[in-house]
C-alpha cells in the first residue's frame, strides 16, 4: 500500500524534528520506535517497488500519496 510511503515521509518529518538541537527532551524509545518503523518501510519498499508505483500513477501533484512517493524517489535518487 502507497499510504506507506506517506507515512514513511511523515516519521522522516518526525524523527528529524525530534532529534533537532533545542526541540527538548526526547523520549530514546519513541525515537528507537520511529527508526524502527523507517527501516521496516524501507526494507519493504525496494527501489523498483517504489519506481513501478509511481509508474502506476497519473503523477499529478496533489495527491498525498502521489507526492510521497515521489519524494521517496527523489530522497533515493532514482529515475521515475
Amino acid at each position: 500500500m502507497t499510504g506507506d510511503i506517506a507515512r514513511l515521509r511523515s516519521l522522516r518529518a518526525t524523527l528529524e524534528e525530534m532529534e533537532r538541537p533545542g526541540f527538548g527532551p526526547s523520549d530514546d524509545q519513541v525515537i528507537a520506535d520511529a527508526r524502527s518503523a523507517i527501516g521496516t518501510i524501507e526494507d519493504e519498499w525496494s527501489d523498483d517497488r517504489l519506481v513501478q508505483a509511481y509508474r502506476a500513477t497519473d503523477g499529478r501533484p496533489g495527491n498525498v500519496e502521489v507526492d510521497a512517493l515521489k519524494a521517496e524517489i527523489e530522497r533515493r535518487r532514482l529515475s521515475r
